[in-house]
């Protein structure tokens, strides 16, 4: 049952029959189980991909069982109606076979190739849905990535959970024009035993 955070607390979370459902976490302030409704609502449905991540203000970028990356926006992420900004989603890209994708903000991407180089995209055509993205290919920005989960925190950091299960931070400063920059040569190791976190998170 993977896991979508957008802004304001929203979550979605595609269930075992790959309808999409949306929450909202009312106590997201303060810790307390307060939720917007009871249950969640469902906002769609024949969601069976391979990867889902947030793009910010209601965009979801999907990649589908044949490696399509998929754009959508969800109108309805304010109050969880099955709204959308078009009934089917917009194909954006192609032969995204990948091991972990995920959103950098601003419309920047970042995937985990399957020989595990980190790879930077910027989807200029983020707002609407159009196939138009800063380069017709990505750039290389890392290599050795191989890892279990990784996530953006914004602004160019990023953490990932290494297979020994340690939690390592890094901040990308090419993350505006996808130059091979970084604020240290290697990350940093902030934590550790971090076995089961993330699992099914997308941030």
């Amino acid at each position: 049952m993977p896991l979508v955070t957008d802004a304001d607390s929203v979550l979605y979370s595609i269930q075992m029959n790959n309808d999409l459902s949306w929450y909202r976490h009312e106590g997201r302030n303060d810790g307390t189980f307060s939720w917007t409704f009871n249950e969640g609502k469902k906002v769609g449905n024949q969601w069976d991909v391979k990867h889902v991540f947030s793009g910010g203000n209601g965009i979801i970028y999907a990649i589908t069982q044949n490696n399509d990356l998929m754009w959508y926006r969800h109108e309805g992420r304010n109050d969880g109606t099955f709204r959308w900004t078009f009934n089917e989603g917009k194909k954006v890209g192609n032969q995204w076979d990948v091991k972990h994708v995920f959103s950098g903000g601003d419309g920047v991407i970042y995937a985990i190739t399957q020989n595990n180089d980190l790879m930077w995209y910027r989807h200029e055509g983020r707002n609407d849905g159009t196939f138009r993205w800063t380069f017709n290919e990505g750039k290389k920005v890392g290599n050795q990535w191989n890892v279990k989960h990784v996530f953006s925190a914004g602004g160019g950091i990023i953490y990932a959970i290494t297979q020994n299960n340690d939690l390592m931070w890094y901040r990308h400063e090419g993350r505006d024009d996808g130059t091979f920059r970084w604020e240290f040569n290697e990350g940093r190791k902030v934590g550790n035993q971090w076995d089961g976190a993330c699992q099914k998170l997308c941030v």
